[in-house]
């Protein structure tokens, strides 16, 4: 994980949000990709928190 993706990122207000949701659902490779780079850091830290082993938690997030 780099600097970058250790900092919480906003997408927006939650009607944005759910159209992302929404466009994830209809099969946006681009949207679910813009998801995953914003939410990485938060998701692995509940993984590891959720683990607690690096390994387990690398695995989770694939």
């Amino acid at each position: 994980m780099t600097a970058a993706e250790a900092g919480p990122r906003s997408l927006g207000d939650s009607l944005g949000d759910h159209l992302l949701l929404e466009r994830v659902a209809t099969g946006d490779a681009l949207v679910l990709s813009t998801l995953y780079d914003a939410f990485t850091a938060e998701t692995y830290a509940i993984c590891w928190f959720k683990f607690m082993m690096p390994s387990s938690a690398d695995k989770a997030m694939v």
